[in-house]
This record gives structure tokens, sequence and C-alpha cells, in this order.
């Protein structure tokens, strides 16, 4: 079954790692979620999780691949508030490249997964309902911001 999740996999201790800011300030969400990012990653403190299509733990990282769901959150949210439940998910680090397809079959949401390397997913397509969707990715921005807000002090 398709999961995604963002765990502490430590005792989250709140530190003092800033953000960095070029040029006077961020300019965009992606460049707020590319340090984000890079501070979790660094911390060790947190853990990406993604699972299915016959694989029980993807060789995911904050670094790279939460960086490319992270960076769709917002529009992902957005569409989920005008009943839009069709989006994509890359995960286009070398090694793992994966594509995951969502696709709004009315009562529940089929989720394709294709890949472009020599693995393959087992089976290429997993359902949920949209409820459980929703709530999967929401908690998962929640916990993106609440560990934010305790390893950036910016």
């Amino acid at each position: 079954m398709f999961k995604i999740i963002l765990n502490n996999n430590k005792s989250l201790e709140i530190n003092n790692v800033l953000l960095k800011e070029e040029y006077g300030g961020y300019e965009t969400w992606e460049a707020i979620v590319a340090d984000i990012c890079e501070v979790f990653n660094m911390s060790e403190e947190i853990e990406f999780i993604v699972m299915g299509f016959g694989q029980d733990k993807w060789p995911v990282d904050c670094m790279y691949d939460l960086l490319c769901v992270a960076e769709d959150l917002p529009k992902i949210i957005m569409g989920f508030s005008e009943n839009i439940f069709n989006f994509e998910l890359d995960f286009y680090e070398q090694g793992l490249e994966r594509k995951l397809t969502f696709k709004d079959k009315g009562t529940f949401i089929e989720i394709f997964c294709k890949s472009l390397t020599k693995w393959t997913p087992e089976p290429v397509s997993e359902c949920t309902s949209k409820k459980e969707l929703v709530e999967m990715i929401l908690e998962l921005y929640r916990k993106f911001i609440l560990y934010s807000k305790y390893l950036c002090k910016n």
C-alpha cells in the first residue's frame, strides 16, 4: 500500500541551524524548501519515507527526494480544495527515477508508478480513498512545517 511520510527518527532537538539567505532574501517557495530540506538532511533527525508498489521502503532522502515532493505540496493541497485529485510526483534523482501519477477515479484515487530504471513496480498501480490521500498529504505538509520550525530558526 502506498505511503508517503515524514518522521522524526530521533528525539527532535531544537537547535540554532539558520537558513541561508542569499541575494538579500528568498524569492521563491522553492528556494526556502531547498534550504529546509538541506537542514533536514544535515540534522539526520528527519526521515522521509515512501513505500509501495512492491517495495517496503524506497531509497529516498530529504535532500533531493523530499525537495521534489515538498515543492509541489501547496499546489496539490490547493487542488484538493478545488476537488482536483489528478497530479504527478516525480522522483527524478539518479538511481531512483520514478514517477507517480494520481488519477481521480470518482470514488477513489488510482496511483500509477512508472520506473525509468531496471526496478519494476509490482503492482504498477495501487488505489486509495480520496480521504486517505488528503490526510496523508496534509500530514506530510503539517510535519514539514512543524519540523522546519524546530530545526530552522528563520
